[in-house]
């Protein structure tokens, strides 16, 4: 947001005093940048992390940049266009900011610890509460690590009367189940009255 906002106050001030431009070193570096910055791009591309993403918005941004300057020292070597070059800057600048909001919203769902939309906890709880020996599942949150790397935590009310080895297999069947909706690490607390038995992982 910072770097979108020095480019557009750049932009502006070149806009009402048009200065002129190195045409033949603006094409040299443009060809650089893209494929430098291009190859980057691609790599991380296929990432679906947000930390992925947001390095991915940053090439995109360096790249859609130096098409920018590569489009703008072409058409220099032909007309005199010193308005050009802010113009195109503006526009890039645009289309990223829209893309940093877009994803601000994503990790300020994280940092609010929201659920995400996908997991259907209600229908896990139930699957739960049907396994032997569970009589209420209480507790019960989950939140996002990173946009794909989910967490839950959970407290489940037994009859009191299990062995250590029925609370292990019972365990391992939540566990199951919790994995079964894609989140991977869960915290389980098992209770019985007032005797509490900690089981994590």
């Amino acid at each position: 947001m910072i770097g979108v906002a020095l480019v557009i106050r750049e932009s502006v001030m070149r806009l009402l005093h048009p200065q002129p431009a190195d045409a033949r070193g603006m094409l040299v570096l443009a060809v650089l940048g893209i494929v430098i910055n291009g190859f980057a791009a691609l790599r991380v591309k296929s990432g679906s992390s947000l930390n992925e993403r947001a390095v991915y918005l940053h090439l995109l941004e360096d790249v859609l940049g130096w098409i920018a300057v590569l489009v703008s020292s072409i058409l220099m070597f032909f007309f005199n266009l010193p308005i050009l070059d802010p113009l195109i800057s503006l526009g890039i600048a645009v289309f990223i900011l829209f893309n940093v909001f877009k994803n601000l919203r994503s990790v300020v769902k994280i940092l609010l610890l929201e659920v995400p939309q996908h997991l259907k906890l209600a229908e896990l709880e139930g699957k739960i509460r049907q396994l032997r020996g569970v009589k209420a599942v209480e507790d019960m949150h989950a939140w996002t690590l990173d946009g794909e790397n989910h967490v839950i935590t959970l407290q489940i009310v037994v009859t009191g009367k299990e062995s250590f080895r029925a609370l292990a297999k019972m365990k391992r069947e939540i566990r199951g189940l919790i994995a079964a909706e894609g989140i991977l690490h869960s915290t389980i607390e098992f209770c019985a009255g007032k005797e509490d038995i900690h089981q994590h992982h």
